[in-house]
């Protein structure tokens, strides 16, 4: 749960192999029809990246500042 104004992190870890990249984004609706967002997706209030951990795992984490 997040307050107006706050800033939300959502983040995801999975295992594949093999591990591709392509097919690791975060989606939204919105009013105009759905989001992708991807790797390296940076705007003042949303950001979204992730990490190879090794061993054919992921993590993926999706920032949203000032929350409403």
């Amino acid at each position: 749960m997040a307050e107006p104004g706050d800033t939300a992190v959502f983040e995801c870890s999975f295992h594949a192999n093999p591990l591709t990249y392509e097919g690791i984004l975060w989606k939204r609706e919105t009013e105009t029809g759905l989001e992708v967002l991807k790797r390296g997706t940076e705007t003042p209030r949303v950001s979204a990246d992730w990490e190879e951990v090794g061993g054919n795992s992921v993590n993926s984490r999706l920032v949203l500042r000032n929350v409403t």
